[in-house]
């Protein structure tokens, strides 16, 4: 390929960007912004190439292949501590304190809401992890506002 030649990026969804050098295909597999799917067309003759196959490409998508081992170790991990989703995160320890009497009054309460919120960043974003903590931060809490309800009201009744 000389650099005379220009080329048109062919995403998978049809999409195409160009005429470009290769240079500037090069730089946007540098970004990031080329999948791994997606076609080189050479101009004029049409001819169509994977990007896979181009050699001048080959080290970006060697080192996404890397970044993309080390984001599924990470993924295994946000799975059990929900780090992406800190409303869950923090009312699902709000939640265990919330079993104490009276204090899980309000501490209930955020659990619940907490909880709430972390619920709808999953359904926003699967990828921040984190439904199980939202649904116990939600149950806990409730238990927990609960309990310290009705210790508050037999404080109040008069013996």
């Amino acid at each position: 390929m000389s650099e005379a030649t220009q080329y048109r990026l062919r995403l998978p969804d049809g999409n195409e960007y160009g005429p470009v050098s290769m240079d500037t295909i090069v730089g946007w597999t540098r970004q990031s912004r080329v999948p791994r799917n997606a076609s080189l067309v050479e101009e004029p003759d049409g001819t169509v190439r994977p990007v896979m196959d181009v050699p001048e490409l080959h080290p970006f998508f060697q080192a996404m292949g890397a970044a993309a081992s080390h984001h599924d170790k990470h993924s295994s991990i946000s799975s059990l501590i929900p780090y992406r989703n800190v409303p869950a995160l923090t009312g699902y320890y709000l939640s265990i304190a919330a079993l104490l009497p009276i204090i899980g009054l309000p501490i209930g309460l955020v659990a619940v809401i907490l909880g709430v919120v972390g619920l709808s960043r999953v359904r926003a974003n699967p990828a921040c992890k984190g439904t199980v903590h939202a649904w116990i931060a939600i149950a806990l809490g409730t238990i927990g506002f609960m309990i310290s309800l009705v210790m508050l009201v037999l404080l109040m009744i008069p013996y």
